[in-house]
């Protein structure tokens, strides 16, 4: 009996650590979120490059010294049944000016629609992703989302910061961020019902940190917990 309950404790132990390492933050707020970042980190704001330059699978390196690349997809769909390309676009006002992410699309001023799924890749693994979206129209609670495996941040209305007023618009900033335990190498924005063509708006300050110091990866952890339960099993037979 007394060999059960180890195992019993043993086994909760794993679940533990386990659901540890696949767990994260989800942030919604950017002071917050940057209060909290791991370790070393660094900061793609676009404005090193001309605009209109062409991010179809492009790689672009995050200032800031984390090293890391921000992998960029060939095209991007917006929902609707026609493909775009992203680009540098300094058409709007963006969090920090003059550059930000957005597509060829000059007839929405190379604005991001709504709808548009957009998959970036990481060239190493990172603890942290977040990045601003801008746009004057007028936005739902989950209109947009961060998903990082199974981790979702969903954009709140009551979390924005203005940005600055365009012929009588308000163009507000809002803030997407996840940080995790174990690191990952990809990130996805996706949207919430009826976003298709509901909103445009432009990206802006990807933000990436790598932790100083990682957990175990779960088969380091199960391997631990197995010794820990062969010495137990030796130590109680004595």
């Amino acid at each position: 009996m007394k060999k059960f309950t180890v195992l019993s404790q043993l086994a909760g132990l794993v679940l533990a650590a386990y659901s540890l390492q696949c767990s994260g933050l989800a942030f919604t707020n950017k002071t917050d979120f940057l209060t909290a970042l791991p370790g070393t980190s660094g900061v793609l704001n676009f404005d090193g490059l001309s605009a209109g330059t062409d991010l179809s699978g492009v790689t672009l390196t995050v200032s800031g010294g984390s090293g890391t690349g921000v992998v960029f997809p060939s095209s991007v769909s917006d929902g609707q049944g026609t493909n775009f390309l992203l680009m540098i676009a300094a058409d709007n006002l963006t969090s920090s000016s003059p550059n930000s992410l957005g597509v060829k699309d000059s007839g929405n001023y190379n604005a991001i629609s709504g709808g548009t799924n957009i998959d970036l890749g990481m060239t190493n693994l990172v603890n942290a992703f977040g990045l601003s979206f801008i746009t004057p129209d007028d936005m739902v609670d989950g209109d947009i989302k961060l998903v990082i495996g199974n981790q979702t941040a969903s954009l709140l209305t009551n979390d924005r910061t203005l940005v600055g007023n365009v012929s009588g618009d308000n163009y507000y900033a809002y803030f997407l961020g996840i940080i995790a335990d174990s690191g990952f190498n990809s990130a996805s924005i996706r949207y919430g019902t009826g976003a298709e063509g509901a909103f445009l708006y432009n990206a802006d300050d990807l933000t990436v940190a790598v932790a100083a110091t990682k957990l175990p990866e779960p088969p380091t952890v199960l391997l631990m917990l197995g010794g820990a339960l062969v010495a137990s099993l030796i130590q109680r037979k004595r």
